[in-house]
């Protein structure tokens, strides 16, 4: 007599790719609070030095400067919370070149990564 079908338990790296993937996620919130968090401290300081510019070149610099490091934390910013979606719709992971499932080693290297090592290269030399 024939074992009736059971579902099959999840495999072992099924499950340590899936708490691998909280443990990542855990790192994603915490990044996303700390831009929040330096973004609404800085924010009065960066108008006090807009407010401030007139002439001097050196604080005219420190300006650009500033201007520049937000540009990029709001970059990464969006990123994180892209990858944290990605994460709740279950999609996180999959290289949005070639759909291969990118390799933890990646993702815990860069969490936000929407692409795989080879896809990356590919990107970025056609970038230039």
């Amino acid at each position: 007599m024939p074992l009736p079908n059971k579902p099959s338990a999840p495999s072992k790296g099924v499950k340590t790719r899936a708490a691998h993937l909280q443990v990542i996620q855990k790192r994603l919130i915490n990044r996303r609070d700390a831009i929040r968090k330096a973004f609404a401290g800085g924010e009065k300081e960066f108008q006090e030095m807009r407010a401030a510019e007139g002439g001097d070149d050196l604080l005219e610099e420190q300006v650009d400067v500033a201007s520049r490091l937000v540009e990029i934390e709001d970059r990464e910013l969006r990123k994180v919370e892209e990858a944290i979606k990605l994460i709740q719709d279950g999609t996180y992971g999959e290289c949005v070149a070639c759909g291969v499932v990118i390799p933890l080693a990646r993702l815990n290297a860069l969490p936000y990564a929407e692409r795989c090592i080879t896809c990356q290269r590919e990107f970025e030399l056609e970038e230039g």
